[in-house]
């Protein structure tokens, strides 16, 4: 039987940080077409959708809009994630490294609120 040591570091993995989801201008047209913009003056700049203001800064999504969206199939085979309002694309699958820190952080929290509370690892959570 093989056991680890949970005090001997897991070897670096190179970090990929999730980057803005940039929109074609078919999928611009097909937001339109969706309402999403309802009361918003929007153009695509390379890819984001800048809202115009003074100063132009790029549209911030809600929830709503983002869940209309993953329903609109936009997300199709793409990892993506709303953080304040942009929504990112994971950059990179996960690797063994990342999978054995998750397991081993969560089997380690479970252990420790073992009562009257829910571990959730890498499930959608809403803080608003």
């Amino acid at each position: 039987m093989a056991t680890v040591d949970l005090l001997v570091p897991l070897p670096a993995a190179p970090q990929h940080d999730p980057v803005p989801r940039l929109w074609t201008a078919a999928e611009f047209e097909r937001m339109r077409q969706l309402g999403l913009f309802v009361g918003h003056t929007v153009d695509l700049v390379g890819g984001t959708v800048m809202e115009r203001a003074d100063p132009p800064h790029p549209f911030v999504f809600t929830r709503k809009e983002y869940y209309a969206l993953g329903d609109g199939q936009f997300f199709r085979d793409q990892r993506v994630q709303l953080i304040g309002g942009v929504i990112l694309e994971e950059t990179a699958v996960m690797n063994p490294p990342h999978a054995v820190t998750i397991q081993l952080v969560s089997k380690a929290l479970e252990t420790i609120f073992s009562h009257g509370f829910d571990v959730r690892c890498q499930l959608p959570l809403n803080l608003a």
